[in-house]
């Protein structure tokens, strides 16, 4: 059973990578706000009746509505056929993993995290663009699992620990990604300069 523990390891990484270590400009103290005020938020949520929601996600959402005003109509609605995209892929996951036995080798956040994200890098054409993707791709997908299991479960639990779980995997793995595109950028750099110099 998830319970956030890695949610909580991959925020507090990121706060101190944004922190105290990346390059000091604007994105950086955005970053390192927004991944506190997660941290913070994951401790709270709202209950009506037979509906909960975690004040966590409704940050997510927040996060994403502001990062869609910046871009034009026709990229958000390419961005959110994307995220349509995405959250069919997690249900469809969901309903895969009540009867595969692969979930007691690995947690169901790894599995679902990775083929979230490649989805979104598939997408998204810039890193802004890919946790767009991703951010709404996984709030509409955890908002479709807990409505379809709805008449079964008799409540609906939205932005639980085990989708905070899911969210600071597929975030990490994203960052990673970019970090390796960006090494083998820097190696094409380098081949690009020895090949000038070898001509001359």
């Amino acid at each position: 059973m998830n319970d956030g523990i890695f949610f909580y390891f991959a925020a507090w990484s990121g706060w101190i990578f944004y922190t105290f270590i990346s390059d000091k400009n604007n994105s950086r103290t955005k970053s390192a706000i927004f991944i506190l005020m997660m941290i913070l938020l994951s401790g709270f949520e709202t209950v009506n009746g037979n509906i909960s929601a975690g004040w966590a996600s409704a940050g997510l959402l927040v996060f994403s509505l502001y990062g869609f005003l910046k871009l034009s109509f026709r990229d958000v609605l390419r961005l959110m056929m994307a995220s349509i995209t995405v959250m069919a892929l997690l249900a469809a996951l969901h309903i895969f993993f009540l009867y595969d036995p692969a979930v007691l080798i690995m947690p169901q956040y790894f599995l679902a995290g990775l083929f979230a994200v490649v989805m979104a890098v598939t997408w998204g054409r810039t890193y802004h663009e890919v946790l767009l993707v991703l951010a709404t791709g996984l709030l509409f997908g955890d908002f479709l699992i807990q409505l379809s299991f709805l008449p079964l479960k008799g409540y609906l639990e939205l932005g639980s620990k085990e989708f905070l779980d899911l969210a600071g995997f597929s975030m990490i793995a994203v960052f990673f990604f970019q970090m390796a595109a960006s090494f083998v950028k820097s190696l094409n750099g380098l081949h690009l300069v020895r090949r000038i110099t070898f001509r001359r």
